[in-house]
């Protein structure tokens, strides 16, 4: 199912024609209208309001100016959307620019070689990035950066831009528009994506203690602000980021981790709230929360264009924040590189930042150790749909690596049952093991204590282990009865394209109200250890009850 912003997206792009939805834009790689981009962050960028130059108290540590400049491109052409690549391109030069694209190797508050400031070198920046495939009736997110030079001229200045999207990837950020740009459908111009005039508007910040940074963790391993980890290049990372606003939230709100953007690449960010108005679907899984309805349109004559300092709606967003990112880590890395968080927000006719700015760090270190495979595992979950009682967990080994016989293969796999179900006391044959071949051929099974050793928290018998305390304990509510948790140990080795069967049953409760097909359920099997491949990570099913589910993937929660 496509998300809901993007049936928003098509309802409002097939009924409105018109500048004010300049941002949503209708295109088409032949005669079917079925690609959209729009922008997916603030238009507002801006400086310390007393101090733009600030003093930085390390070489990699910047006072607030550098932003993402986001687009969401979303398909539902009936195919995959491969080979492309998104092109930011300035409207305007003017001889002296004060708003660029930021790259890494350049500082646009340096000096050249004759000792006057860079100020018009646009070339410099990324302005190509590629986009990634785009399954039928899904999105993909580009975040492109820009950085503002730090001197008082900033203040109040406007750059227009528009983002392309062209059907040739191979070779981004190549200084050349490869390829061919994709037509858009709604008009004559023969442009796509944001081509009606957009612009960055620089505001003055104004500092402010009830926005702040709590922490953060890397690939499960907790980081304090101002403290690094240590990552592989050519790996990709969960970045978890934890923040606070005042309690009520804003109208406006926008918190990133800037990074920069040759060395370290967004796919995805989920964002929660405890203060959270559902005035924007969008939020959750965006940097940007448009709480109160922010025109975003310079040339729109609607009163509530942002200089107005006013907004169309009411709702704000914040409080307790919770931000988890997925990062691609450049295969060129090879230093340290310290992001910065910046939470700002607009309320009260004014804008602040988190006060905080200067230690809220987290420094990248690069871990040289080589990269072990850990393997790769993928998983099904089927059922006996006529008994509706029991259920089967496959496990195939999808990599390369052959695991030893005798011993745990160093995965886990839980299973948590709807609420309704439970695991099945009774016999030991009530839970099995086979083992088979990459042909099929059954390599032998196993039952009883055998398997037994292998499975925490199913209630077998009175002897194994479980129930709600112990569950608690390990993180997992309501009782032992309602989750398998497997570590898998073959008998014989384990090679590339065998695979491992294991069955149990379970029982309905007495009250039927508890289910239903008024009381659908989330049924999930899970291997919760690292993976070397994430392409077959994850496939969560909501079924009403007795139709189980015939087809649970895995989520990997490490990478």
């Amino acid at each position: 199912m496509l998300p809901l912003h993007f049936w928003l997206k098509q309802a409002l792009t097939t009924s409105v024609t018109g500048i004010s939805l300049a941002w949503l834009v209708l295109i088409s790689n032949a005669s079917t209208a079925a690609i959209t981009i729009e922008p997916i962050t603030w238009n507002v960028i801006g400086l310390d309001s007393n101090k733009p130059a600030t003093a930085q108290p390390a070489p990699q540590v910047f006072p607030p100016d550098r932003y993402p400049v986001g687009v969401e491109v979303c398909n539902s052409d009936g195919s995959e959307l491969t080979g492309h690549k998104a092109v930011f391109v300035w409207d305007e030069s003017p001889s002296t620019n004060y708003i660029h694209l930021w790259d890494s190797t350049v500082n646009w508050n340096d000096t050249d070689s004759n000792g006057d400031p860079i100020t018009s070198n646009d070339g410099e920046g990324i302005d190509e990035l590629p986009v990634p495939d785009v399954a039928d009736g899904t999105c993909e997110d580009v975040y492109f950066w820009v950085q503002i030079e730090q001197v008082s001229a900033a203040y109040d200045f406007t750059r227009d831009f528009h983002i392309e999207l062209w059907d040739d990837s191979a070779t981004p950020n190549d200084s050349a528009l490869d390829g061919t740009k994709i037509p858009e459908t709604a008009n004559a111009d023969s442009t796509l994506g944001l081509d009606e005039e957009r612009e960055l508007y620089v505001e003055y910040l104004v500092s402010q203690n009830r926005n702040a940074v709590l922490g953060f963790s890397v690939d499960g391993t907790s980081v304090t602000p101002g403290g690094s980890i240590a990552v592989k290049p050519g790996d990709t990372i969960q970045v978890v980021l934890d923040a606070k606003t005042a309690t009520q939230g804003y109208e406006q709100l926008e918190v990133f981790l800037a990074l920069p953007p040759d060395l370290f690449t967004i796919n995805s960010v989920a964002t929660t709230y405890s203060a959270n108005s559902g005035t924007d679907p969008n939020a959750v899984a965006r940097l940007y929360a448009d709480g109160c309805g922010w025109e975003n349109d310079p040339n729109s004559a609607d009163s509530n264009y942002h200089n107005n300092l006013s907004c169309a709606s009411t709702g704000k967003y914040g409080g307790v924040i919770n931000q988890t990112y997925s990062i691609a880590v450049s295969e060129n890395f090879a230093s340290s590189v310290t992001g910065q968080v910046l939470i700002y927000d607009f309320s009260g006719s004014s804008y602040h930042y988190n006060a905080d700015y200067e230690s809220a760090t987290l420094t990248f270190t690069v871990d040289s150790n080589p990269i072990v495979s850990a393997g790769d595992l993928s998983i099904t979950k089927t059922t006996d749909t006529a008994a509706q009682d029991e259920f089967f967990l496959t496990i195939t080994n999808e990599g390369t690596n052959t695991f030893s016989g005798g011993s745990t293969i160093g995965f886990e796999i839980v299973d948590e049952l709807p609420i309704g179900y439970s695991t099945k006391n009774g016999a030991a044959n009530q839970i099995t093991i086979e083992e088979f071949t990459s042909a099929g051929v059954s390599k032998g099974s196993q039952s009883g204590g055998t398997v037994e050793s292998q499975v925490d928290f199913y209630k077998l018998s009175a002897t194994q282990n479980g129930g709600a305390a112990d569950l608690g304990d390990a993180g997992y509510e309501n009782g032992g009865d309602r989750y398998v948790i497997w570590t898998p140990k073959p008998t014989t080795d384990f090679a590339p394209g065998d695979y491992i069967r294991f069955s149990f049953e379970v029982a309905r409760a007495n009250n039927s109200a508890v289910v239903g097909e008024e009381n659908p359920f989330e049924n999930c099997a899970v291997i919760t250890t690292e993976d070397d491949d994430v392409s077959n990570n994850q496939s969560c099913a909501s079924l009403p009850p007795p139709d189980w589910d015939l087809g649970i993937s895995k989520l990997v929660t490490g990478i």
